[in-house]
């Protein structure tokens, strides 16, 4: 969740539903809470294990920016982030070029491991394409669907 720009963003392209979010630092929390955009705020990591506080099935899509990568939620973690999403709901996120030089977190990686989730029903990719991460820099945009595109 960061500082809250995204909140921010989804709320002047005329978002009106309820918002939560996530983050580790809680410097960054604070900054989030007092745009009062959130209507829940957590402090965790998203790793391989269940999100606490956050059931499977609560969201109808999610987004993220500038957290998905190495370093950061590893591809590996993504079915975590996934699973609170509902069936046929889209995660939608930004991947930074120089993120992509890594091994862990390149777009060969993402399909692979994108494969596989499509296989165990999990998620399929929907779209990749390059695209500005941020003002000044290059990255991708990337949409997941919550499900496996089999018919």
């Amino acid at each position: 969740m960061g500082t809250g720009i995204l909140g921010e963003m989804l709320r002047e392209v005329g978002y009106t539903g309820e918002i939560d979010g996530i983050d580790r630092n809680t410097a960054m929390l604070d900054i989030a809470r007092s745009k009062n955009i959130y209507r829940n705020i957590w402090i965790g990591d998203i790793g391989p294990y269940k999100i606490e506080n956050i059931d499977d099935d609560t969201y109808d899509h999610g987004v993220a920016g500038s957290c998905i990568g190495r370093g950061q939620i590893e591809f590996t973690s993504l079915p975590t982030l996934l699973r609170t999403i509902k069936q046929g709901g889209y995660l939608v996120w930004t991947l930074p070029k120089h993120k992509v030089q890594y091994e862990v977190s390149n777009l060969e990686a993402l399909k692979k491991h994108c494969d596989r989730w499509d296989r165990e029903d999990i998620c399929h990719l929907v779209l990749c394409v390059p695209a500005k991460h941020t003002i000044t820099e290059d990255g991708y945009v990337i949409v997941l669907q919550r499900g496996s595109q089999k018919i």
